[in-house]
């Protein structure tokens, strides 16, 4: 079905609604947005509505690692750090942790630490 929208050359705006990180390699380059709503709550679709036709700018960042294939995810069985999570993963992600677009420009400046 998304492949017969995108042949109608208006831009396609795809809803996630998943629990963790899904396949969205296709969407992702065929889709001219993709919004990750993960656990929605009852007010999921006037949210949505609100969101698309433009009365708020979206922002957020991801919560968990969108990983490109099934084969870059680390073995099950396997405790080791390597390759786990954001912080040990050295290979190429499709979305990684943390990532999130805005209609805005976001800087920081003069962070620091205690």
């Amino acid at each position: 079905m998304l492949e017969q929208l995108t042949k109608t050359g208006k831009q396609l705006i795809y809803v996630n609604l998943s629990g963790s990180a899904i396949a969205l390699n296709w969407v992702e380059k065929n889709a001219s947005t993709i919004v990750q709503g993960f656990y929605p709550g009852e007010t999921t679709g006037t949210a949505l509505a609100r969101l698309i036709f433009g009365d708020f700018g979206p922002s957020g960042k991801l919560l968990v690692t969108f990983y490109r294939s099934v084969d870059d995810l680390p073995d099950f069985k396997d405790y080791a750090m390597a390759n786990r999570a954001y912080k040990y993963n050295r290979g190429e992600v499709l979305y990684p942790f943390g990532f999130g677009l805005s209609y805005a420009d976001i800087n920081y400046e003069q962070l620091s630490l205690s």
